[in-house]
């Protein structure tokens, strides 16, 4: 999936830097100015939502969530719609749910950076 997403964004314009370890991402976040982050849901050793607080800690860079769980992020779920409304409501945080195509990719990181490639 990674290999997948640079590819797709690359071709479209953008810079992507691919990261597979939350240590290796909290690192670079010190390193480099950042114009999106796409973070999985699930991911071995941090969950998405986990290293998005971390995140959010640091910097106030818009944040795509890649998940092929739509439920995880439905705003039916009370409780996730709370937390929506909490952690979610700045405008810097969207999500795309697998299976999506490049357009789709492509539109929803135009959307969150607020500019065309």
């Amino acid at each position: 999936m990674l290999k997948c997403l640079r590819t797709v964004l690359t071709l479209a314009g953008y810079e992507v830097i691919v990261t597979d370890t939350p240590a290796e991402f909290l690192k670079m976040l010190d390193e480099r100015e950042l114009d999106a982050v796409l973070v999985d849901i699930h991911m071995p050793v941090m969950s998405g939502i986990d290293l998005y607080r971390e995140l959010r800690k640091h910097k106030d860079v818009p944040v795509l969530f890649v998940t092929a769980y739509p439920e995880l992020l439905s705003v039916e779920d009370k409780k996730v719609l709370e937390m929506w409304k909490v952690n979610f409501s700045d405008g810097l945080t969207d999500a795309i749910y697998k299976p999506f195509n490049g357009d789709d990719l492509q539109a929803k990181v135009e959307a969150l950076i607020g500019v065309a490639v």
